[in-house]
Formats: structure tokens, C-alpha cells, sequence
């Protein structure tokens, strides 16, 4: 019902159709990735002890107060190494001073765990304001020693000020520098910061469904935008004739790189680039073949209007649309129908259990 009225009310749309939502058979222990921030600004909850440390916290923000740190012990929606994982860094990590995001002092900033859900691979990513690796060597020796499937530990070290985790540069702690997972057969390698669907099982059925409704023939050429580390279009280059993937990442592009030539997929060629401008800058994407099907996965804020009207003027006979906010999914849908197209039908998957978030996969046609 939500997403028909935000079809209706903010993309002005009407005659389509909305699939019954793909359940998610698993609403516990789903995410594949899970952040959490350290602070000096522990969150107290009214039932907790008066003397409990206050200025040490390791956990989640409280919902409006980008300041404050509610201490997480256990999170139901991430796997039991990862909630152990957590544990281990809280009790290694509380006489390293955390960062205080008002006053913009201290090491420790965040934690990342990413957590494979097919091969069992576990990602330890340690984000700290500034370099300093003997502080961390007892804890990555106590992660290791601990918790099995370890194959990466690595340090992001950020100096900016804004509450993000994504480092200036990277410095391997141990292991690889990435770990790997399988989604319908095929092998991917994910680094620190690139992006991955957090739902491994749903994303499965996403790009299945994805394939499913291209209808594909086999000759088709396929663009790929927002393409992360190339799991679509990898997952749809054994189908078709040519996928072309567009991604201003470089990590990212570098692994969906290292992805085709993991998969011996050999019919797919990346471009790195931001996609408001890519292809009137990069001379190279204006030699390449036009597109059959274009597939857009962008971020929740939407695409840029630029990027709307190259989409329109390459004149694709369908374009799949992916988004977990329907709101600007809407509002970019109605910018394509204006221009000749039709929005056909809406595919939910429940992605984010126990939470009010949707992944939409939108199909539109000429």
C-alpha cells in the first residue's frame, strides 16, 4: 500500500502493477555487514547501573542524536561471530581513547564487520582517526585468536571530521585485504569500501528476479549503472551479448574488475566515473555500442538529473530500476515517463527485516 500511494502521489504513476513482496526466509542474523561507532558519549539507559562507564560506549546511534551511543552488546539481525567479534574489540579496545565527534579528538572511530554469508569468509575493518598500528596489535592478535574464518583485518584511517567510515587510505592488519562470497555460483571479492548488498540470501533472488524479467534473448547489450563490484552485470553477462558497467568508486571498480576475471566472464568492460558527467567526459563511453537494457542500482538519495536525461537520449527498449527508497525511485520514474516510457510493473523484496526499508526493483519499457 506504501509504495503504491508513493507511485501515485510522487511519481504520478497509475497503470502498473505491484508483485506480492518476496519474504525473507531468514529475519534474524540476515546482514552480511554491520557499523558500529565507538564514542565518549555513552547513551544510559534508565535501567542500567549509576556507575556504569559513560564515557566509553561501542554500538549504535540513538535515533535523531548523531552524538550519542547506545552500547550494543548483541545484535539480533548479525551473525553470532560477528556479535562475538564485537565483544572482543569492546573488551581490547575500552583503554584506547574513542572519538569525540563534537570536539574532533581521539583514535577510535568505528568498527565494520562484514560476515559472508556462503563461504563464511569474516571482515574485521578498524577506522581510526589517525595512523597508529601498535595500538591495534593486541587486538587484531586477540580477533585471530579468538574467532575462526578471519581472512581479513585491515585499519581505514579517516582525519575528516564528518561521521564517516570510509578511510583517506587502508592498512592491512592481517590476512587478505578482502574476503570472498558467492551469489548464484559465481565468486566476488569485497573490499573494505566497496558496496555489497548486506542481505546475501534476498540479493540472490533480487538479481534472479532481475534476469527473470529482462526476458532475454541473448544478444542484448546491457549497461550497468551504479554497478559497485559488478555483481549484476556479471550475474547477467553469461546471458547476454555485452554488459558495460559505469562506477565512480575506484575500489569498486578495481574489484568488479578482479570479479569478471574471478568468473572467467570475458563479455563485460567497466568504467570508472561519476555518472552526472561520465558520458561527456569520457570520450571512450561514446565509442561503445548503445544499450539494449539499461539496469540502474543508485544510492537512496536517486540519480542526478543529468544522469536522467543520458539515460533517456540512449534510448533503451527497457530500463530495470533497483532502489531501497522508493520515494526518490518515484520521483526519478515519473522524469523517465515523461520522456516516452511506461512504468510496467513493481517487484518488492523485503531486503532490511525489521525495519520500514524496501528494495523495489521497477521495470520500464518504451
Amino acid at each position: 500500500n506504501q509504495i503504491k500511494e508513493i507511485f501515485n502521489r510522487i511519481g504520478e504513476q497509475k497503470d502498473f502493477t505491484i508483485e506480492p513482496i518476496k519474504i525473507c526466509d531468514n529475519t534474524y542474523q540476515y546482514r552480511n555487514k554491520m557499523e558500529f561507532t565507538f564514542s565518549n558519549r555513552r547513551w544510559i539507559l534508565k535501567d542500567e547501573p549509576e556507575n556504569v562507564k559513560s564515557d566509553f560506549a561501542l554500538g549504535l546511534h540513538i535515533p535523531g542524536r548523531y552524538d550519542k551511543i547506545l552500547n550494543i552488546n548483541n545484535c539480533h539481525i548479525q551473525k553470532d561471530d560477528a556479535n562475538k567479534i564485537l565483544n572482543i574489540v569492546k573488551e581490547h579496545s575500552s583503554e584506547m581513547e574513542p572519538y569525540d565527534i563534537l570536539e574532533h579528538k581521539g583514535f577510535l572511530r568505528n568498527l565494520m564487520i562484514r560476515h559472508a554469508e556462503n563461504t563464511n569468509e569474516i571482515m574485521v575493518n578498524i577506522v581510526t582517526a589517525f595512523e597508529d598500528t601498535k595500538k591495534l596489535k593486541s587486538l587484531t592478535h586477540n580477533i585471530v585468536e579468538k574467532i575462526e574464518n578471519i581472512k581479513s583485518i585491515v585499519n581505514n584511517i579517516t582525519s575528516r571530521k564528518a561521521g564517516v567510515s570510509k578511510g583517506e587510505y587502508e592498512i592491512n592488519l592481517y590476512g587478505e585485504n578482502f574476503i570472498q562470497e558467492m551469489i548464484n555460483g559465481l565468486t566476488f571479492n569485497i573490499s573494505a569500501n566497496s558496496f555489497f548488498q548486506t542481505n546475501t540470501k534476498q540479493t540472490e533472488n533480487l538479481y534472479s528476479m532481475i534476469i527473470d524479467e529482462s526476458n532475454l534473448a541473448g544478444n542484448e547489450i546491457v549497461y550497468d549503472l551504479y554497478c559497485g563490484t559488478g555483481t549484476i552485470g556479471i550475474c547477467m553477462a553469461q546471458y547476454v551479448k555485452k554488459v558495460y558497467g559505469f562506477e565512480i568508486n575506484e575500489s569498486a571498480v578495481n574489484d568488479a574488475v578482479i570479479n569478471a576475471q574471478l568468473n572467467n566472464i570475458k563479455n563485460i568492460k567497466f568504467f570508472k566515473g561519476d555518472l552526472q558527467n561520465i558520458f561527456r567526459v569520457n570520450s571512450d563511453t561514446r565509442k561503445i555500442q548503445k544499450p539494449d537494457i539499461i539496469i540502474i542500482d543508485p544510492p537512496r538519495a536517486g540519480m542526478h538529473k543529468k544522469t536522467i536525461l543520458d539515460i533517456i537520449e540512449k534510448n533503451p527498449d527497457k530500463i530495470i530500476y533497483i532502489s531501497c527508497n522508493p520515494s526518490t525511485q518515484a520521483r526519478d520514474i515519473k522524469e523517465i515517463c515523461i520522456n516516452n516510457y511506461a512504468l510496467k510493473k513493481i517487484l518488492p523484496i523485503d531486503l532490511f527485516p525489521h525495519t520500514p526499508h524496501i528494495e523495489n526493483i521497477a521495470i520500464l519499457e518504451k
